[in-house]
């Protein structure tokens, strides 16, 4: 015997059901693996340096990065990085090893983060930044975008194709 109960639950199920099915999963790329990736296919790289503290870093991981459009773009045209710029691993990245460095007690960079988005030496989050499959830096900016601000970058930067 069906309770409005049971029918509640299999409501809600089916419907996460659902929506799991549509759901696609943002490829993540790092460092390491990028002059192998390059070597099989080039593709423009996307970096999001982003830090555990930053709630502009978690609204753009929790809208932009949760749709659809946006992760099927990044993951048929890019490899997407997303690097935290307070990482205390290390990262070796075309040959050199690059490090956390402390600036205080409880707080520091990335070398590698510092190397890439630091500009007027300043280092903000979140920062995004499109490398080329030389790894040249082509695009830098810092601070929030708006989904719509983030699907624009992505398709200005597949009609340029730029390689």
């Amino acid at each position: 015997m069906w309770t409005f109960k049971s029918i509640s639950l299999t409501v809600i199920v089916l419907f996460f059901s659902v929506q799991n099915l549509n759901a696609q999963e943002l490829k993540k790329v790092t460092f390491e693996e990028l002059p192998t990736l390059q070597a099989q296919e080039n593709r423009p790289v996307l970096v999001f340096l982003t830090a555990d503290w930053c709630m502009y870093c978690k609204r753009v991981k929790h809208t932009a990065f949760e749709q659809n459009d946006i992760i099927a773009s990044l993951n048929k045209d890019f490899y997407f990085i997303e690097f935290d710029g307070e990482s205390k691993k290390p990262v070796t990245f075309l040959g050199q090893v690059y490090e956390y460095k402390p600036t205080g007690p409880n707080t520091g960079t990335h070398e590698l983060a510092a190397l890439l988005a630091t500009e007027n030496g300043e280092l903000s989050y979140p920062t995004f930044l499109i490398l080329n499959a030389k790894f040249e830096l082509l695009y830098r900016y810092a601070g929030y975008m708006k989904t719509s601000e983030i699907r624009e970058l992505l398709t200005l930067v597949k009609k340029h194709e730029v390689q």
